[in-house]
C-alpha cells in the first residue's frame, strides 16, 4: 500500500527507501496493512510514521501489480490530501522530496512507480493534465 500525498500546489511526496525492498529507490511512503486495518487507515498511518505528516485519505488512486522473481505484489495506492506538520523522515526513509509533474522522471523509482505516474487517469486526478 502506498500513500500518494498531494500538496496544494500539485506536487507529490516521494521517499527514498533506506531498507529493502527497493533500498535507495524512490517510492510513495507506505507499507503493509496491520491486521484489521482499512486501506485508508493504513495509508494515513504509514505516511505519518515515515514522514511526520498528518493527512486525509481521498480515495484509491491506482492499483498495480509488481512481479519479481520471488514475489508477486498487488499494490493499492491511496490519494491523501491536506498534508499538515513538518517533514521528519523515519528510519525507513533516507530522504523525502516534493516533486511535480515535470520532475518525477528524474528520480530512480522503485518497481511499479513509473507505471502509476504515467497513467493518464492518475495524472488527471493529481491535476497534472486537464481533460
Amino acid at each position: 500500500m502506498g500513500g500518494v500525498v498531494l500538496a496544494p500546489d500539485g506536487r507529490i511526496l516521494l521517499a527514498r527507501r533506506s531498507q529493502e525492498p527497493g533500498r535507495g529507490l524512490w517510492s510513495f511512503p507506505g507499507g503493509r496493512l496491520e491486521w484489521g486495518e482499512s486501506l485508508y487507515d493504513a495509508a494515513r498511518r504509514e505516511v505519518t510514521e515515515e514522514t511526520g505528516l498528518s493527512t486525509e485519505p481521498l480515495g484509491v488512486l491506482y492499483v498495480g501489480e509488481i512481479r519479481l522473481e520471488a514475489f508477486h505484489y498487488v499494490v493499492v495506492d491511496i490519494l491523501l490530501i491536506n498534508p499538515e506538520g513538518g517533514l521528519s523522515p523515519s528510519s525507513d526513509v533516507n530522504e523525502l522530496a516534493w516533486v511535480g509533474s515535470d520532475e518525477w522522471e528524474h528520480y530512480a523509482l522503485a518497481d511499479g512507480m513509473a507505471s502509476c505516474l504515467r497513467d493518464a487517469a492518475v495524472q488527471r486526478r493529481l491535476g497534472w493534465v486537464r481533460g
